[in-house]
Order: structure tokens, then C-alpha cells, then sequence
């Protein structure tokens, strides 16, 4: 959703601030909340709202996994235990932006859609896992696709949910310094 409001007396109505009208999309997804700050022209805008159009951390089901194989860069395919997610995909959606996406595009690892994180549960979907040649379904697992080449790679540690962050940056930062083997 996009608005935009240039209503004086709405924005004197709710004390907000006396400057220049600004431009505000609100998303379930990776930040909620982006206020546009660059130059005024369509194009600019239109390529704003483009980019952050694209989730970077997405939730896959059976029926909407291909989707997710339409993008470019790379994938990560993270799996988890649904109940330890459950009713809590939000939170977990929101601790996977500001713990993982959002480090590796401040820290410059990656620029914003070129990858994506995409969560499954492990449990449903074990097949997938050995589908994609992990060795093993113990939870959480995840694997990279390299959009670009179509190779698969694993990680080099087993990882925890308690350190599913760490992991998760770590094993990205790796595969950019070419560090992780295919599968």
C-alpha cells in the first residue's frame, strides 16, 4: 500500500511536522514501515517501490515454493520445526529481517534483492531437504541456490536456533568469499 497525503489540515490535526509531503510504504514483510527520501521524480519513486516490492525473507508451502524460484541471485532455503514458528511467523519474520537481512546489507555482504531467505517447515517438507542433497533432517537446516550457476551449497556447520542469526550471516558471508562446496 502506497498513500500519500498533502492534506494541510490532517497534518495539523495530528501535529505532524510542517515539511514537504512524504512518501510512506507499509509492508508485512522486512522493514514495515519505508519512508521515500530521495529525489521527487516518477522514476526515482517508481524504482523505490519496485525494490521494496520484493520480499527478502519469505515463507514457503507446497503450493507457492515456485515462486520464490523466479528471482535471481541466490536462495537460502532455511528449515525449521513449524511449532517452534507456529503462531509466531511474524516475530520470526521480523528476527530474521533485523538479525540477518538487514546486517548483510548495512555491512554490504549483499545489496537488497539479490537474496532472499525462504522458511519451510522441515518437518512437512523433510523431502525437500533430501531432495536437495543434505545429508541430514535434523532441524534447523538450510542450503543456498546460486540462481546464476543453478549449483546448490550446504553449510559447513550444524546449526541451532539459538544461534540461527549468527549462522545464517556467517553462512552467506562464506559462500560470498567462496568458501562453501556444492552439493
Amino acid at each position: 500500500r502506497i498513500a500519500e497525503c498533502f492534506n494541510m489540515t490532517v497534518r495539523d490535526a495530528y501535529e505532524l511536522p510542517k515539511r514537504r509531503a512524504n512518501l510512506v510504504m507499509y509492508r508485512d514483510f522486512d522493514e514495515k514501515e519505508s519512508i521515500y527520501d530521495k529525489e521527487w521524480t516518477p522514476e526515482s519513486i517508481v524504482e523505490w517501490a519496485q525494490v521494496l516490492s520484493q520480499k527478502t525473507i519469505g515463507r514457503a508451502e507446497a503450493d507457492t515454493i515456485k515462486n520464490f524460484f523466479k528471482g535471481s541471485g541466490v536462495m537460502v532455503q532455511l528449515f525449521v520445526n513449524e511449532t517452534y514458528v507456529g503462531p509466531e511467523w511474524m516475530a520470526f519474520q521480523d528476527y530474521l529481517w533485523e538479525q540477518v537481512a538487514e546486517p548483510l546489507i548495512e555491512n554490504k555482504v549483499y545489496k537488497r534483492n539479490t537474496f532472499s531467505i525462504v522458511v519451510s517447515d522441515g518437518v512437512k517438507y523433510a523431502h525437500w531437504m533430501k531432495n536437495a542433497g543434505l545429508k541430514s533432517v535434523d532441524l534447523p537446516a538450510f542450503f543456498l541456490i546460486d540462481f546464476s550457476s543453478g549449483l546448490k551449497y550446504g553449510s559447513r556447520i550444524t546449526p541451532t536456533m539459538e544461534t540461527l542469526d549468527h549462522d545464517l550471516y556467517q553462512f552467506l558471508d562464506e559462500f560470498t568469499l567462496g568458501l562453501l562446496p556444492p552439493l
